[in-house]
């Protein structure tokens, strides 16, 4: 009798061996969300390879704690300003070596916060655009150096030209008129799918320096043809009004000659604001110029300040 009991309790035990293996096998090939990033997935098998024994579990464990902790103490390290560790998702360090945030509010906004440089030369400007679209960053910076005279005008184009996401449209008015070219609009390529536009229901490609040329003022006829990209223009509906200085810490003050006449000095601004309300009793635009004059500093309008970095 104990015989026949002993040899039924080996086939019960090899039976419940039996099925364990054979569940285990079945989850071989599902898929669970890992623990990291939304998005990613593990297989149940891997989870189950590394908990195979208690031991081998805990130093597989503590063996990957370590690696984490060292990668993750690694990427702070490389990250030094004056010898202190930052974030780079939230402050760069600056060309004096000194920690900013990546969004600065503009008066706290020098030359040493540039890292999008354009051209060569003993002098430097700054060029700043806000879009006033809502989005973030809200106003992107660029530095540009230069030799002899230059104009706002070659400022903007150049800069168009050397950042690829950047493009522009201009109004030209033609060599025989002497009036130059007025800016229309300005868009930045958010997702890198290339620089197109609409004009009414054609679609427009720029030219080899990112730039869209009109020789009619329906800047406000021109739409995004992306619309994740940043894009403003107008002429009555919109525009891109146009603030500088010729010494950094003076007033922005609005100017009365476009970009063609404006010639650039050393530690100058040129600093785009698009104002897209128009109207005389609520427009800030106004609400700065008319009563205040040159005692309005346009700088006030551009908050924060994004110093954007070469692609």
């Amino acid at each position: 009798m104990k015989v026949v009991v002993s040899f039924i309790l080996v086939i019960v035990f090899a039976l419940t061996i039996s099925c364990s293996g054979d569940s285990g096998n079945n989850n071989d090939n599902d898929i669970l969300p890992s623990s990291g990033s939304e998005g990613e997935f593990v297989s149940s098998s891997s989870l189950t390879a590394g908990a195979q024994s208690s031991s081998s579990g805990a130093e597989i464990s503590s063996s990957s704690s370590e690696k984490n902790t060292s990668s993750s103490s690694s990427s702070i390290t490389e990250n030094l300003c004056d010898g202190n560790p930052y974030n780079s998702a939230t402050h760069f360090c600056n060309a004096a070596n000194v920690l900013k945030p990546i969004n600065i509010p503009v008066n706290d906004f020098t030359f040493d916060d540039i890292r999008f440089w354009v051209g060569e030369g003993e002098n430097k400007s700054v060029m700043i655009l806000k879009w006033n679209d809502g989005k973030t960053p809200s106003a992107l910076a660029y530095g540009y150096k230069w030799s002899g005279t230059k104009y706002g005008i070659d400022m903007i184009m150049d800069i168009v030209k050397a950042d690829k996401k950047l493009f522009a449209l201009v109004f030209d008015s033609g060599f025989d008129t002497g009036y130059g070219y007025a800016i229309g609009g300005v868009g930045y390529d958010v997702n890198d799918n290339g620089l197109k536009l609409r004009l009414y229901n054609n679609v427009k490609s720029p030219n080899s320096n990112n730039l869209f040329i009109t020789n009619a003022y329906d800047f406000d006829d021109w739409t995004k043809y992306d619309t994740e990209d940043r894009w403003q223009s107008g002429w009555y509906d919109g525009y891109w009004s146009y603030w500088v200085t010729d010494s950094f810490g003076d007033n922005w003050l609005y100017s009365n000659w476009g970009a063609s006449s404006r010639a650039l000095t050393n530690n100058s601004v040129d600093a785009w604001w698009f104002e897209a309300d128009m109207d005389y009793d609520t427009s800030i635009y106004f609400a700065c110029v008319e009563p205040l004059g040159d005692d309005c500093d346009g700088r006030n309008l551009f908050g924060d300040v994004f110093p954007i970095e070469i692609p």
